[in-house]
């Protein structure tokens, strides 16, 4: 993970109905919607994938024991 951000659009109360809707295709993303529809919070998350080098491309991929 590179970077985690947290935006509160307005008070939240934690003892009413919220919605949670994520989507991630490459790059996480989420919002917190009140019963009303009204936005109240929205999440982003950064990350970074590596490439296989060439060594662990030839071994092919991991047996189970």
């Amino acid at each position: 993970m590179l970077a985690l951000t947290v935006s509160f659009h307005e008070p939240v109360r934690a003892d009413e109905w919220m919605l949670y809707a994520h989507e991630s295709p490459h790059y996480a993303r989420a919002q917190v919607f009140a019963e009303s529809g009204r936005l109240l919070a929205s999440f982003s998350l950064e990350g970074m994938l590596r490439g296989i080098d060439e060594v662990a491309r030839r071994m092919g991929p991991p047996r189970a024991l």
